[in-house]
């Protein structure tokens, strides 16, 4: 390591470099005193200065080597000064020893003595100079402030000197002019060490220290915010600074802004705003089920009324008796309820079915249903089809033993024969093989044939599966609510159902406790009431994973019929939308200007039957509703030469019709048989003429309407929507469900899911917040809540928000306004002991949101009432620059580094670097030992230079069967043209790895050999993987802590392989190879 000396620092000299970090407020007094003959006094302060630069050298160059055409950024020779770190100086622990005070009996006249001994400083004697000057006793309080700060040495205090030390701080702090308070603020945390014994005369307010213990109590009992504890609040989202990196906290602020940005552009008030930004979404992440008292459910037992039950207690009060952790509470009541939907005949329902027969074989306290799925297709008997046999089977097996408690308990038993009796998928052979060895003397035709009595189920269990949303199968519900698909192997399917049932217990256990569940309630009925369970499941509206959310906040004063569809075309998104949304109209229940809130935008080609069909579901659900009004827009395929028929109606009606009206006739002209005589011509409009239609009006314009707006449609769908001609879809509130598929349907109970999703999440409280505010210029009330949902619902799902009270902020608290109060304002509250290590970082951070936001800013000084030992050991500086700089010339500047001045010479100290947790910081020029440097030792200033040398990527992997990690699996990390650059092994406990990257696209892969044998990549997440691809691609494109999760699994054949296992070993040890 080498070593730059800093020339404009010398020892010799009588000059005084200042602190980049200190204020306007300091840097004036500084000058004063130098100009009040001072200069000769001081002696020359060293200079620390420290500099972390990102620097991609040609060694690192040719191992992460940039090819062309790859996605790795060209790194220069030009070194980048970051930002986003914090610098200690650590003052040795042998330092800063209290003296021995404990002969002394009178503390209060020893500090008088002492007092009397420290007047003369510098030279100066303050005392006469008091006398002499009394109007002068605030400056010369300041000069004598300075000169104890300027010594160079830091001499041991006493103890009852340290006590007060941080209310002196917060006192030193309030009295300070506002403007300059937040400066105080960081230069006292930062330089504590070098300030603490000028505090020591500092007269602690008292009408401060009791708002502060006050504010302490509040605190404490409120937000378990302890005395000296810290705490960062962001619109009142809490951040602990001791693991949110700067990135992370910028992160969220931009979020923040965007959101609050939106919501200001909509015209949404200042108090509305906030209240908006509370609003918590997080009840969407719950989990959803379906309700499971259908008649296609078979159930095998029934523990409420089985008599194999009878023994066991039947009140709901035994859920709070308590028992062993893990143990099964025997209860004769339906609390769990396990559904299995399988096609019978798939060897993966096999291992399914064996366990659940286990459940009954063990009297487990669950009760198991199953749905047989099988081919609807009615042309299908039970010769033809392996999963006919099996449902044909079962129902005779059961209805050969109507009447008896175990009859669909035997017939279960049938179906685990035949799959004990085959391996891999069933046939029809060995259905009927098995059938006719169990029952002789029954005709296979009456139960497999044509006419059988037996095929019967099929057509209920399709519907429950379309309501259910099943797209793959096997799947499990539990009380409705669907269980992972990854764990339903054999594996893990019991242990999966295990906790699913102590999670239960836990809900059931606090309704109990409440009141809420009693003996006297129908336990099935009491879970089916449960605001999670829905009508009808679809993921499309119960996930977000896969959909898009169109941007509703921009502005425009123009509707389709004021604008060519050219200039249309030329719009950017945002406008485009809000060009479309001030032409639609609306199809409701009533014709009122009620708040509605949920807009719902039908997508399609209505000359499609596929198109009539979604529409016609959502015009028949409006019936049902009048919370939801439905715009239909046109998606047409303009590249063809039908009349638009279809297409021309809905819009005249939606158009020109009261909503009502409109409902009414559509319902009618878009229902199937009515559709077709109208295409084919043996009806005609007036045929479906309602009241308050005036159908020689809606035949008028009919004839003489303009093709254009389907073409301004269609460049809406194209380039807002990214849809093809003709495809279909539903926006609710902004969110677009995603392009559905040609056969897909979105039937009435959909909308009905859609109302009570939105309901339920956030729609409830959007309202309450918005009944009362005035509407918008150029919309209703209904247009302002379906914007500001659309805003709100691209906010982030996160924890909840809290409101910081305190008992007082008159003495205590730092209060910086907002630079401009009409646009939208952070709220930024900090609470921290101003002499804290806590202090120390987040001082910094608020000086720069002040510059970078517009924010109200509350610093509340959580100052210890009394110390025992010095505080804070450190010097500290925090580099972050809110914006980059330039010189004159348009020139970057050098960039930001930490600069420590004013230190003392003969303590030891110690230089340490805080950066965040993935940064890699390799020390690359010092030529002084950094963890014992001695001012009075060096001839100049110690420079050291550091370097970021990788961003690491972290990542967990798990075994996806067991959810243990894979001990000995090794990843690699590299890119197309080198597959290999880094490699590492996953940690046995955590399953924890990191990798070595750079700023680039990666590849990680298993590593080739044992790993690559045995496991394969079954899921990730955290990663930038293109839909479709094979690889598991990672993005690193900024500072932020990247994390992957990793779940991998055994390939076939190799389940019982393991990756440490020696090789002797798995041939049968040591001894059976010297055997041979």
């Amino acid at each position: 390591m080498r070593c730059r000396p800093n020339k404009r620092t010398n020892k010799n000299t009588n000059s005084t470099v200042s602190s980049s970090q200190d204020s306007e407020f300091h840097k004036r007094e500084h000058a004063d005193l130098l100009s009040q003959g001072t200069q000769d006094s001081q002696r020359a302060r060293n200079l620390v200065d420290l500099t972390l630069l990102l620097f991609s050298s040609r060694e690192a160059q040719s191992r992460f080597g940039v090819a062309d055409g790859d996605k790795h950024f060209e790194s220069t020779k030009k070194k980048v000064r970051l930002s986003g770190y914090g610098v200690e100086l650590a003052i040795k622990s042998t330092e800063y020893k209290a003296q021995d005070d404990t002969k002394v009996q009178d503390d209060g006249g020893r500090q008088e003595e002492d007092d009397e001994q420290e007047v003369e400083v510098e030279g100066f004697l303050f005392s006469k100079l008091e006398s002499l000057h009394p109007e002068k006793m605030d400056e010369l309080e300041q000069l004598r402030n300075h000169l104890v700060e300027s010594r160079h040495e830091m001499a041991p205090m006493k103890v009852w000197q340290l006590q007060h030390l941080s209310m002196q701080a917060a006192q030193r702090i309030m009295t300070t002019p506002k403007g300059e308070q937040l400066s105080v603020f960081v230069h006292t945390a930062q330089n504590f060490p070098m300030l603490a014994r000028s505090l020591v005369r500092t007269k602690v307010d008292d009408k401060m220290k009791r708002e502060i213990l006050k504010n302490q109590n509040q605190l404490s009992a409120q937000m378990d915010v302890n005395p000296s504890d810290a705490a960062l609040f962001i619109n009142g989202m809490y951040f602990d600074m001791d693991f949110t990196d700067i990135y992370t906290l910028l992160d969220h602020i931009r979020t923040e802004d965007r959101v609050m940005g939106g919501l200001y552009k909509l015209g949404v008030p200042g108090d509305s705003l906030s209240t908006l930004l509370n609003i918590d979404l997080s009840e969407s992440k719950q989990d959803y089920g379906i309700d499971i008292r259908d008649t296609a459910i078979v159930w095998m037992n029934d523990i409420e009324n089985d008599r194999a039950y009878s023994k066991w207690s039947s009140s709901v009060g035994e859920l709070l008796r308590p028992t062993y952790p893990g143990m099964l509470r025997s209860i004769r009541k339906n609390f769990h309820n396990l559904v299995i939907v399988a096609e019978p005949e798939k060897a993966s329902t096999a291992d399914l079915i064996r366990l659940v027969e286990g459940f009954l074989t063990h009297n487990a306290p669950v009760r198991i249903g199953i749905v047989m799925s099988v081919n609807p297709d009615q042309t299908l008997r039970g010769y033809d089809d392996a999963g006919v046999a099996m449902l044909c089977a079962f129902n005779y097996v059961a209805q050969n033993l109507e009447g008896r408690e175990d009859a669909n308990y035997k017939a279960l038993q049938f179906l685990v024969d035949v799959y004990s009796n085959v391996q891999g998928d069933i046939t029809v052979d060995d259905v009927t093989s098995h059938f006719k060895s169990k029952y002789r003397s029954v005709d296979l035709e009456d139960v497999f044939g044509e006419d059988s009595d037996y095929d019967v189920g099929r057509m209920l269990a399709q519907e429950f599966v379309e309501k259910a949303g099943i797209t793959s199968l096997p799947q499990a519900l539990m009380n409705g609510v669907p269980l992972p698909e990854k764990h339903l192997n054999a594996d893990e399917f019991e242990e999966v159902v295990l906790m699913d049932v102590m999670r239960t217990t836990q809900t059931l256990q606090r309704a109990v406790y409440k009141g809420q569940l009693e003996d006297k309630h129908d336990v099935v009925d009491w879970l089916m009431s449960l605001p999670n369970i829905m009508p009808r499941l679809n993921e499309r509206i119960l996930s977000t994973k896969n959909s898009k959310f169109i941007d509703l906040t921009g502005s425009s004063g123009e509707t389709l019929n004021s604008v060519s569809v050219e200039s249309f075309a030329t719009q950017k998104a945002p406008e485009m939308t809000a060009t479309l949304a001030n032409s639609c109209r609306y199809i409701t229940t009533k014709n009122d200007h009620t708040l509605r809130p949920l807009t719902v935008w039908i997508v399609g080609d209505f000359d499609t039957y596929e198109g009539r069909a979604i529409l016609l579901e959502g015009v028949k659900y409006l019936r049902e509703s009048n919370s939801i009004r439905i715009c239909a827009i046109h998606n047409a395929d303009l590249s063809s030469e039908s009349p638009k028929l279809f297409s021309r109606a809905v819009e005249v009606a939606q158009t020109t019709m009261p909503p009502a009206v409109a409902r009414q006739f559509l319902a009618k002209v878009l229902e199937k048989d009515n559709a077709k005589k109208i295409i084919a011509g043996t009806k005609k409009w007036k045929d479906f003429e309602i009241a308050g239609l005036d159908i020689d009006a809606f035949t008028s314009r009919m004839d003489s309407f303009k093709d254009s707006v389907f073409k301004a449609h269609s460049v809406f769908c194209k380039k807002v929507l990214a849809l093809s001609p003709g495809q279909r879809t539903v926006v609710a509130n902004g969110r677009h469900l995603g392009t559905f598929k040609a056969t897909e349907k979105f039937v009435m109970e959909d909308f009905g899911l859609l109302e009570k999703y939105v309901h339920s999440t956030f729609g409830e409280k959007l309202t309450e917040v918005l009944v009362g505010e005035d509407p918008p210029a150029n919309g209703d009330i209904s247009d302002l809540t379906m914007k500001v949902a659309g805003v709100l619902q691209t906010k982030p799902q996160s924890k909840g928000r809290t409101t910081v009270n305190l008992r007082s902020d008159q003495y205590s608290v730092v209060k910086i306004p907002a630079r401009n109060p009409n646009m939208p304002v952070f709220d930024i509250v900090a609470i921290c002991d101003p002499v804290s290590s806590a202090a120390q970082k987040i001082g910094p951070i608020l000086m720069v949101l002040q510059e970078i936001v517009n924010a109200e800013i509350r610093v509340v000084l959580n100052a210890r009432e009394k110390h025992s030992e010095m505080p804070l050991r450190r010097f500290y500086r925090y580099v972050l620059e809110p914006e980059p700089q330039f010189t004159d010339a348009g020139d970057m500047t050098a960039g930001p580094y930490a600069r420590f001045t004013g230190l003392p010479e003969s303590s030891i100290l110690t230089l340490n670097y805080h950066a965040p947790e993935n940064w890699l910081v390799e020390v690359v020029k010092s030529v002084y030992d950094l963890d014992n440097i001695k001012l009075d030792l060096v001839e100049t200033g110690v420079h050291s230079e550091f370097e970021l040398e990788h961003l690491l990527l972290e990542g967990h992997c798990f075994e996806q069967s067991s959810g243990n990690p894979p001990r000995g699996l090794q990843f690699t990390l590299g890119n197309r043209q080198q597959p290999v650059l880094v490699d590492t092994i996953v940690m046995a406990n955590l399953g924890y790895f990191q990798l070595k990257a750079n700023p680039g696209a990666w590849l990680l892969r298993l590593r080739q050999g044992r790993s690559a044998d045995i496991y394969n990549i079954a899921s990730h997440e955290g990663t930038d993987t293109p839909v479709g691809s094979e690889d598991v691609e990672i993005i690193i494109s900024s500072f932020r802590s990247h994390v992957v999760k990793v779940r991998v699994g055994k390939q076939p054949g190799k389940q019982h392989l393991e990756l440490l296992a020696d090789e002797n070993e798995e041939s049968g040890g040591l001894w059976n190879s010297i055997t041979r």
